[in-house]
């Protein structure tokens, strides 16, 4: 395990991460972005320098010093390649040894981001805001009335890819009249496996300001969802949230009320008749409630994610709004710093 200590570039203010040596300087900055709870943007928005020159690390007051230059780089400092081995000897090395006083990365964070870190007292005024103006002010139910939406998430999670229609691991492909839900990994009746936007498509207007989002009906900007699970997330009973251990996105039950509910229990007659009715063909158990799913990951390729950025948002919302509005047995519920 390697101490790496960085400093944000303009901030000033040595940080440690902790790392396993055998990893690449791509893990490091999805490290990086989770310790300083970055989440308007993705890992791979953070620019990373080595801290060194002359061939000596840089110490905090050298570090305190450097600047970016007009065209935001750090001049006389080299690149970390994503791509690139901890180990390698361009990078960290395999014969590093830290010494009290050194700093061995220089963070770039994206134009526009700003370089000082959010504290949790601001990130708790932030969460509040946006619950009173998204969850009480924004409208918010209106569907995406366009089906190219459910064809464009089909195409980007590779549902409509032979290449992978076969390969189980992913479970991302289909057969006629049926799609695999992402969580569940099962198939179900096409009509209630639900194309459901992230950032919701009710807030259109807002979604580039708040999410930089061009298209709310971008791909990554939605999953598809066995229509219970799609109804809970669009009510903030649940949550998906990045497991930095397993790489992978994750459900949480936010309303721990729901946890002994029944996925079916959210099904209208005529969405239970069309479940019931395509029988054998699905490998469901009808007695599945949200709680016995918590924990359970998306089923996604590698190279095809949704926006971390939507998915955290989601969460901090669905976070606030339960501390807010549900009591359980007369004591507000209460939360771990679950969101990173």
């Amino acid at each position: 395990m390697l101490t790496l200590v960085c400093v944000v570039v303009g901030e000033g203010m040595p940080f440690s991460v902790k790392i396993e040596e055998n990893e690449n300087v791509g893990i490091l900055k999805n490290m990086i972005r989770g310790q300083k709870q970055y989440t308007m943007f993705p890992a791979d928005a953070l620019e990373l320098y080595l801290a060194k020159t002359g061939g000596a690390w840089l110490d905090t007051d050298g570090a305190k010093a450097v600047a970016l230059d007009e065209d935001g780089k750090v001049p006389g400092f080299d690149v970390m390649d994503p791509t690139s081995a901890l180990k390698n000897p361009k990078c960290i090395g395999d014969d590093f040894e830290r010494k009290d006083g050194d700093i061995h990365v220089l963070v770039v964070v994206p134009d526009g981001a700003g370089a000082k870190t959010v504290t949790p007292e601001m990130m708790i005024f932030v969460e509040k805001m946006f619950t009173e103006i998204f969850v009480k002010v924004v409208p918010s139910t209106a569907p995406s009335k366009r089906k190219s939406f459910k064809t464009s998430l089909l195409n980007y999670y590779g549902y409509n890819d032979p290449t992978y229609q076969r390969r189980r691991n992913y479970g991302i492909w289909r057969k006629k009249s049926a799609i695999r839900c992402m969580l569940t990994d099962q198939f179900f009746p096409e009509s209630i496996v639900i194309a459901s936007h992230l950032f919701r498509h009710g807030w259109k207007s807002y979604s580039k300001e708040a999410m930089d989002l061009d298209d709310i009906d971008d791909p990554k900007n939605g999953l598809l969802l066995f229509k219970p699970l799609e109804k809970a997330f669009n009510e903030y009973r649940i949550s998906f949230l990045y497991n930095m251990s397993s790489k992978k996105y994750e459900l949480k039950v936010v309303d721990t009320s729901w946890k002994d509910k029944t996925l079916i229990s959210q099904l209208d007659t005529t969405q239970l008749n069309e479940l019931r009715n395509y029988g054998e063909k699905t490998r469901f158990h009808f007695q599945t409630t949200f709680g016995s799913l918590e924990g359970f990951p998306l089923i996604l390729r590698p190279d095809k994610l949704p926006y971390n950025r939507c998915l955290n948002f989601q969460a901090r919302i669905a976070r606030q709004y339960a501390l807010k509005i549900r009591l359980y047995e007369g004591r507000r519920a209460r939360f771990s710093r679950f969101l990173v």
